[in-house]
């Protein structure tokens, strides 16, 4: 069987590391896997250590909703899809997986050329846009054969109901390495990940740093691993608050291993997130978070037991959770060893990868 894999971004941050994982396991598999992305960048070079053949392809998507790129994606939108779809008659596939919403163009293409369409949803563009979040739900209902969502939450956004076709599978994620005890060394290490984007809003983790600098001085230390077009702003604000001395920002990074190993404990400032990748994989080391209670973060991080949840805007709340495990460090080794307990369990990568394996190489009548 030849499964083509979709995917709309070259670089590897959350959604691609999980389509990654994918790939892995598929290239262990007697099936024939192809891959198609815009450009070449981290993610085709990291498929291509696992002997995956990549096309490249500029499709459009709907990016981050801009209206350039909406206007683009329209106008491109039948040359695209008619392109593709003769692609993939020409090449033989029989299964398409698309990676994140901002597939539609594959998925139109698959649908033309009577292929089987496996969607995986990891994201909801624009949350507040509760209309135009339906509309694509729709969409997707309409042109896919089988839906994957990261997590209740995201299927419920785009869904009123949960047809047979609608699935969830959690993203799943193992440790590269050992994961020391928490609360080891002083400074105690803050820590942060994910793009430098608005919807991320990781400018609360400067004003959380802030307030933790006045009540513990030297004691701590923080670091934000990621880029993005916020980047040069928030320099300016680390600046602006005299804690660019203390916190590091380390930029756009491969491999976060060495990240997850030297923070104490990682926080989550985000507007909205479908599910939260960052927050599993700091879990999986041990790490106690701290996350906003949005989204799918709920169906990952137990209040109190694995970690803390707390209202997206309250940076007070942030800061007092933080400094309670600081001053209980036992509180926190113990928070540290339920979250990574909670993900061998129930997040795993190997339950992700054989959850998708069988719902993408099932026989269908």
């Amino acid at each position: 069987m030849k499964i083509l894999l979709i995917s709309h971004s070259p670089n590897l941050y959350g959604a691609e590391r999980s389509l990654l994982d994918l790939a892995e396991r598929l290239a262990q598999s007697k099936h024939l896997i192809l891959s198609l992305c815009p450009a070449k960048g981290a993610f085709s070079k990291a498929l291509s250590k696992l002997n995956i053949p990549t096309f490249y392809m500029p499709i459009h998507g709907i990016g981050k909703g801009s209206i350039k790129e909406i206007l683009l994606f329209i106008i491109f939108f039948p040359f695209d899809v008619l392109w593709l779809s003769r692609w993939m008659k020409r090449n033989k596939i029989n299964i398409v997986y698309l990676n994140t919403v901002n597939s539609l163009c594959g998925a139109f293409a698959a649908k033309i050329a009577g292929i089987r369409s496996v969607w995986h949803i990891r994201e909801v563009k624009k949350p507040k846009n509760k209309f135009l979040t339906k509309t694509i739900g729709f969409i997707i209902k309409l042109m896919a054969s089988e839906v994957i969502f990261n997590s209740y939450s995201t299927m419920s956004a785009f869904m009123k109901q949960h047809p047979p076709s609608c699935h969830v599978i959690y993203n799943g994620v193992e440790p590269k390495g050992s994961f020391k005890k928490i609360m080891n060394d002083v400074p105690v290490v803050i820590g942060f990940a994910g793009q430098l984007i608005a919807l991320k809003r990781p400018e609360r983790f400067l004003y959380i740093f802030h307030q933790l600098k006045k009540i513990k001085g030297n004691n701590i230390k923080g670091i934000i691993a990621g880029n993005g077009s916020m980047l040069p702003e928030l320099r300016t604000l680390a600046k602006s608050l005299r804690i660019d001395q203390d916190v590091t920002f380390t930029g756009y990074l491969t491999d976060l291993n060495q990240f997850y190993t030297e923070i104490d404990i990682l926080i989550l400032t985000s507007d909205y997130e479908s599910f939260g990748r960052v927050l599993a994989e700091a879990m999986s080391y041990g790490r106690t978070v701290i996350a906003s209670a949005v989204g799918g973060v709920p169906e990952l991080v137990k209040n109190e037991v694995t970690g803390y949840l707390v209202k997206k805007q309250d940076t007070a709340a942030y800061s007092q959770k933080i400094i309670d495990l600081v001053n209980d460090p036992k509180q926190c080794q113990k928070m540290g060893d339920n979250a990574r307990k909670i993900i061998l369990e129930r997040f795993s990568k190997h339950q992700y990868q054989e959850n998708l394996i069988s719902l993408l190489t099932q026989k269908k009548n």
